[in-house]
């Protein structure tokens, strides 16, 4: 069973001047389709939010939300949900195709609990945002916010940290979640 922190806290600067988040997709905003989505799953013991303080208005309404006072991106984020729990599965609040298969998929290869992270990787980018991370990894997450290094990625080599990698390359059903 996991628990699932979601990240809202993005500014959708990419996104065409207006919030990702909120995009209406059948009806309904972004968001609310990964909450309900993730919601349905089996294997999701509680679902939160992490968020910025412009969104946790309008995500209240659908689930219970942290504010993220460090707004340093998905590092502070991940930090704030592994202080409440020993392992947290994070997914993106911009992932429209993310269901409980991709779920299942991910718990399944990251049940060895010996690595600080369970991180799926296509080609030999990292996908951060849709992946497990268990406590022992606050040190190298401190370290990075102490010393503004805000890049997992670059703090993972760093430390050569001891993750273990999913290969998305040959498993479909995690390619398709990854869309955003």
């Amino acid at each position: 069973m996991a628990v699932v922190a979601i990240l809202a806290g993005g500014s959708s600067t990419r996104f065409l001047g207006s919030d990702k988040l909120f995009y209406p997709i059948k009806g309904k905003p972004l968001i609310k389709c990964v909450i309900d989505s993730i919601m349905r799953c089996k294997n999701v013991l509680k679902v939160i939010a992490i968020s910025s303080q412009m969104h946790i208005n309008k995500i209240i309404e659908y689930i219970d939300v942290i504010q993220d006072p460090y707004q340093i991106g998905p590092l502070g984020a991940i930090y704030i949900a592994l202080k409440m729990y020993r392992e947290v599965f994070i997914i993106g609040g911009d992932m429209p195709y993310i269901d409980c298969r991709c779920i299942d998929v991910i718990l399944n290869h990251c049940r060895d609990e010996s690595s600080i992270a369970c991180i799926p990787q296509y080609n030999s980018y990292l996908e951060p945002l849709l992946s497990i991370y268990r406590r022992p990894i606050l040190d190298i997450i401190e370290f990075g916010i102490i010393h503004d290094i805000l890049s997992l990625q670059k703090l993972l080599k760093l430390f050569k940290a001891p993750i273990k990698t999913i290969d998305v390359g040959n498993i479909d059903i995690l390619k398709r979640c990854l869309i955003n």
